[in-house]
This record gives C-alpha cells, sequence and structure tokens, in this order.
C-alpha cells in the first residue's frame, strides 16, 4: 500500500537535480583541504586553482559557482560511493549546478516561488555558514540569479531552488 500525504509529499534529498532537461551541471575536481561536505550546499569554483570548493564565510556573492549536486551517471563512473551518500567523494569529480533546478536545505524561513533565495555568511539562529535561507540582511547574501521555485519546504526542511 502507498503512504498517504495529508499535506504535502517529500521534495526528495538535498543535491538531487529535480528537472534534469531544464539543467546544466559541470564536473568539478574538488579542493581536498576545503572540500564541500554535503551534497545541495553551495560552492565556491576558486578563480586562482579552478578547484571547487566549500562556502566561507568570507565569501561574497560573485564568488557563487554554483550547488553541489548528486549526478548519475557521473562522469567519474566511481563505484566506491553509495548513490544515496550524504557526502561528496573527495576523489572524484563533483557534480555542480550551473544552471537549473535541485533542492536544497533551508533550515530557516519559509520561500516563496520567485523570491531570492539567501547564503548564510555568519553562522547563527539555527544557520551555519552556507546554508540557504530566505531573508537577506548582514548574515546572509542575496545570490543574483538564484530565486526559489516553489512555495515552502517539506518535513526534511528540503525546497526547490532556480538558477539562471
Amino acid at each position: 500500500m502507498a503512504p498517504a500525504y495529508t499535506f504535502r509529499a517529500p521534495a526528495g534529498s538535498a543535491g538531487d537535480i529535480t528537472r534534469p532537461d531544464e539543467s546544466q551541471v559541470e564536473s568539478q575536481i574538488i579542493n581536498t583541504s576545503l572540500p564541500p561536505l554535503l551534497y545541495g550546499v553551495s560552492v565556491v569554483v576558486s578563480s586562482t586553482t579552478g578547484l571547487a570548493q566549500a562556502w566561507a564565510g568570507t565569501n561574497v556573492a560573485t564568488d557563487f559557482g554554483g550547488i553541489a549536486v548528486r549526478e548519475a551517471p557521473s562522469i567519474a563512473g566511481s563505484t566506491a560511493q553509495a548513490f544515496g551518500a550524504s557526502v561528496p567523494n573527495t576523489q572524484m569529480p563533483l557534480g555542480v549546478l550551473v544552471s537549473g533546478y535541485c533542492n536544497v536545505r533551508c533550515p530557516v524561513g519559509t520561500p516563496v516561488k520567485g523570491q531570492a533565495v539567501a547564503i548564510c555568511i555568519t553562522a547563527g539562529g539555527g544557520k551555519a555558514v552556507g546554508d540557504f535561507g530566505t531573508v537577506v540582511d548582514a548574515s546572509n547574501l542575496s545570490i543574483p540569479r538564484l530565486t526559489w521555485a516553489i512555495n515552502g519546504v517539506d518535513a526534511n526542511l528540503v525546497g526547490e531552488v532556480r538558477y539562471l
């Protein structure tokens, strides 16, 4: 018997590409000193090294290089990592969403379709540096061309974003 969802079905997992025909993913080599720690997080592609790395509190909006996503099939063809793993394998190329749609966690706030997505640069209030949110203020940067694709989040605080 299939489950019945009273209000809203789960959106999926952070880092899932939600509309593959409308999304573009580029493979990037991970900076093993500053790796993205989860899928569905903001990524910086260093202009000096060309490597993908985790978002830091010192980054600015123009540093945003995309979102770490799971992709299948991937360029690496690795069988060393489970498909459902939540931590990217630092020894394999990382899929980075550079345009399109994917799921991300939004630990604070309620997304509204079409409104700006913010990235936390100062931890606090239930958010870590690099978390996505809905409020743009001194501790959260607005990222150009990144908006919420749906209203709200599911029970796991996962919602969909659109990056153009």
